[in-house]
Order: C-alpha cells, then sequence, then structure tokens
C-alpha cells in the first residue's frame, strides 16, 4: 500500500454508529455486547401486546330448547323425533351451560359459556362445521362439537341455508359451508367450493358485527363500515359484481360505498338479514335496505328489486330487526315492532290490506297478501299498552318476538303447519301475536329456523334470582 493511500485512510473519520452483531452476539470487529466489567449489558424492555377486543362473550347461561319440525335432525332429539308441537329440553346441553344460539335454514348452533360450539342438523353441504357419518344420512340429530375453533374467543354464530359464520372477540370471522345460488352450488371462498371446517377470513379485520341470510353474510366493522360477500344475484351485497371475476367478486368480502343520501350515513351500528334482501341500521335509525323487493319487504314503498340502498319508510328509528325470506321486521327504538313485506301466511301479524281511522285504503298498498309499507303489528289482544318487544327473529314464513315481561314473554305469529310457533293444537296460520304457555319461563334468547324454532331458556334458579333483584 502506498504511503498516500495509508494517510488518506488514517484521515478517515470513524462511523458514526457501532457495526451491526454477528449471529454469536459479537460484533464484527469482535468485542461483545459486554461493558468493561464483563456484565451483561440490560436491554430495555420490550412492550406486551395485548389482544385487540373488539367483542365480548355473553356469559348468561340457560337450557336449549327446541320447537317445530325436526325432519333433518334439527331438533337434536334424536333420529327418530321429526316434529315437535310442544317445546322439548335438548337434554344434550343439561350440564354444558349454553350463552348463545343460532337457527338455520335446517341446523342449530349453540356457544356454552367455555367457549366451545356444538352443532346439529343437515350436514349435506357441512353447514355443521364437522364431518358427519360418511355412511349414513347427510345429517346429525346429536348436537357434536364444531372442530377448529380451540384458539378462538367466540362471541356470536349466526347460520345461513348452508353456510354458518363465528365471530371472535378479537374480530375476526371464521366461515363454513358453502354458498348456493340458481344454479347450485357457488362456493365458500374463490379457492374452495364447500368449506367442511372453520376458515378464518383473510382481509376482513375489526369486525363487531355479523348477519347471515340464505346464502349471503354481511360483517361490520368497528369502524362503522359494512362489508358483504356470498350470493348477491338479487341485489343483496348492497354492490355491483364483476362479471368476468363474478366468483372472487362475490365470495371476496369487499366494503360497500354508499351514494347519497345515504352517504351521510357512514357509520353503520347494526344489519339483518333476509333470505335475499338485507337491512342496515346507521347511528342515525334510517335504516336502508337492498336486494329482492317483489313483496315490498325492503319497506321503501315499492317492489322494485335494488342493489343500490332505499330507505325504509314509516319507521321512526330502528335498533333492531330480523327479516325472512320475503317479509321484515324493525324494532324501533320505542320498543315497537314494525313489518313489511309478503303476508299470505300472517307473517307480519297485522291485517292486510291496511286502512286508516276512516277505513280508507292506500290504493297504492291495497294488495291482501302483502304490505310494501311498515305498519306496527297489532298486539292489541294484549291490552292498550303492547309489550315491549326487546328483541326478533323470523323464519322462512313465520316471526317470533321476546317482550320485557318476566314470564311467558315469547310471542309468535305466521305459518304454524310444523308446530314451530309453541301453539299446541293449533296446526294453522296465526294473524296476530300469540302469546306462548312456557309454565312462566322466561326466554333469553330466541331464533327461528327454517320451520323450527330454537330457545334459550332461564333456569328456574336464575328466575328465582332474577325475581328477588327486582323484589330488593
Amino acid at each position: 500500500m502506498s504511503r498516500e493511500l495509508r494517510k488518506r485512510k488514517a484521515e478517515q473519520p470513524a462511523p458514526s454508529t457501532p457495526p451491526p452483531p454477528a449471529a454469536n452476539g459479537r460484533t464484527k470487529s469482535g468485542s461483545s455486547k459486554y461493558n468493561h466489567k464483563d456484565e451483561p449489558v440490560a436491554s430495555p424492555p420490550r412492550k406486551q401486546k395485548t389482544a385487540k377486543m373488539i367483542t365480548h362473550p355473553p356469559t348468561t347461561t340457560g337450557q336449549v330448547w327446541v320447537v317445530g319440525s325436526g325432519d333433518c335432525g334439527q331438533l337434536g332429539l334424536g333420529p327418530d323425533v321429526t316434529e315437535r308441537e310442544k317445546p322439548a329440553q335438548v337434554k344434550f346441553f343439561e350440564e354444558k351451560r349454553p350463552v348463545m344460539i343460532a337457527a338455520g335454514g335446517l341446523h342449530n348452533i349453540v356457544l356454552t359459556a367455555n367457549n366451545k360450539l356444538f352443532s346439529w342438523g343437515c350436514n349435506d353441504h357441512f353447514a355443521l362445521g364437522r364431518v358427519t357419518d360418511s355412511e349414513g344420512p347427510r345429517w346429525d340429530s346429536e348436537p357434536g362439537e364444531v372442530e377448529g375453533l380451540d384458539e378462538a374467543v367466540i362471541t356470536k354464530i349466526v347460520c345461513g341455508d348452508n353456510c354458518s359464520a363465528a365471530l371472535t372477540r378479537d374480530g375476526n370471522v371464521y366461515i363454513w359451508g358453502t354458498f348456493r345460488d340458481s344454479m347450485g352450488i357457488f362456493g365458500a371462498t374463490k379457492e374452495t367450493s364447500i368449506q367442511k371446517t372453520p376458515l378464518k377470513l383473510q382481509g376482513l379485520h375489526d369486525v363487531m358485527d355479523i348477519a347471515a341470510g340464505s346464502n349471503h353474510m354481511i360483517a361490520i366493522t368497528d369502524d362503522g363500515k359494512l362489508w358483504s360477500w356470498g350470493i348477491g344475484e338479487q341485489g343483496q351485497l348492497g354492490r355491483r359484481l364483476a362479471v368476468r371475476q363474478i366468483v372472487s367478486s362475490s365470495l371476496v368480502p369487499r366494503s360497500m360505498t354508499f351514494k347519497a343520501p345515504h352517504a351521510s350515513d357512514k357509520k353503520f351500528v347494526g344489519a339483518f338479514c333476509g333470505s335475499y334482501h338485507t337491512h342496515f341500521i346507521p347511528n342515525t335509525g334510517r335504516t336502508c335496505g337492498v336486494g329482492l323487493n317483489q313483496y315490498g319487504q325492503i319497506g321503501d314503498g315499492s317492489s322494485d328489486n335494488t342493489e343500490e340502498p332505499v330507505e325504509v319508510l314509516a319507521v321512526p328509528k330502528v335498533v333492531g330487526g330480523a327479516a325472512g325470506e320475503h317479509h321484515s321486521l324493525f324494532l324501533d327504538d320505542q320498543g315497537r315492532l314494525w313489518a313489511t313485506g309478503r303476508n299470505d301466511s300472517g307473517q307480519l301479524g297485522y291485517t292486510t290490506p291496511v286502512s286508516d281511522a276512516a277505513g280508507n285504503i292506500d290504493p297504492t298498498n291495497a294488495q291482501t297478501d302483502r304490505s310494501i309499507i311498515p305498519h306496527l303489528v297489532d298486539f292489541s289482544a294484549y291490552g292498550e299498552t303492547p309489550p315491549k318487544i326487546t328483541s326478533v327473529s323470523a323464519g322462512t314464513f313465520f316471526s317470533v318476538a321476546l317482550s320485557d315481561e318476566e314470564t311467558n314473554n315469547l310471542y309468535t305469529w305466521g305459518y304454524g303447519e310444523m308446530g314451530q310457533l309453541c301453539n299446541p293444537g293449533v296446526d294453522d296460520d296465526v294473524l296476530r301475536p300469540f302469546r306462548t304457555n312456557l309454565n312462566n319461563r322466561k326466554v333469553l334468547m330466541v331464533s327461528a329456523g327454517g320451520q323450527h324454532t330454537l330457545m334459550l331458556l332461564a333456569p328456574k334458579d336464575l328466575e328465582a334470582q332474577i325475581q328477588n333483584m327486582h323484589v330488593a
């Protein structure tokens, strides 16, 4: 090396940062990560990552009861029980402390207090989330545990016709089963035709609520945005689908962007689905709907299908709701229940057409089998002051609601030929809400399936505790 080169290297400034450590913990220069006393240098403490909690699991336990049709084992009472007009307890859950229930078209799912999911009923497209006996019928009348969810804390479950989903505490969504369109099996994801066990959806995070129709699903994230996926043939996804990429466009969850006049309702707090239509609840309570509308089930005063949201008429402020195949129910902030859509089985809970106080009928809403505008469900048989409704569910052609009454708080109406209305001896349509006799039991939760009703009843000891609390 020349003298000039050695001089230049000596004049170069020292590096401002030490060389990076080698894999053995020593720096490239050979010095170790110790001080001059050969003592380890303490590293700054790492921050503990805390799991994000978007939702919370339910805690109130009850007993699972069921009534109605069980031709695919959906009653959970054994293979020989295919119909019940009197409610029966599903004994399987007697020691399992169930906290949440969900009924689909032909299957059910129950969440227990120790974070286990159990399913039973029709499994021809794996809506149960588990493999059943391949040599027997493609249904299971005995509840069995859903597989593959040991690491997830479940906070909500929903069921469609051939699909199911679970929401976790940290805002993730698991799905299983499949979606079917008018041609048959469409798929569960863009990669999978039928999902046999729970699969966590990618790209969908921080979800605070989910809802399911027959073959589509809705998610609401904690920033108030709406996401949809599944079948959108009737516009129920609330967004335009790419025809050339119909599979990924349908089965990959995508957010919805609404145009005016709904653009101001940017934050949504709830959603509920009918078989082929969907309603969205913004923080203003001015509910809007999309999808199939030939019976006026959206409630906008028309019978036109729409993939663009239209505002529901008449109902002042919606806080909840449910929908069947062709009818919708809206719960307002006063505990009143409204209904619109098809009424050929009495599923609206009032007589159509509706006349005003003078007996006049609106000519634009004069058909006897439907209403295209929501009206109040008729609870007049129970006094001048109707019961305050706290929650509602809808089957295919029937409706069920819970009131704030301490006992016998379940009301049912609509199509009842399968016994699903808890109205023994009456195998016909019920045109007004019927208050069921449950031997002074309190219903904590109710979920209507295709032609069956699933209930979570308060244990008798819990009822005594509730009564003592009110006395005190």
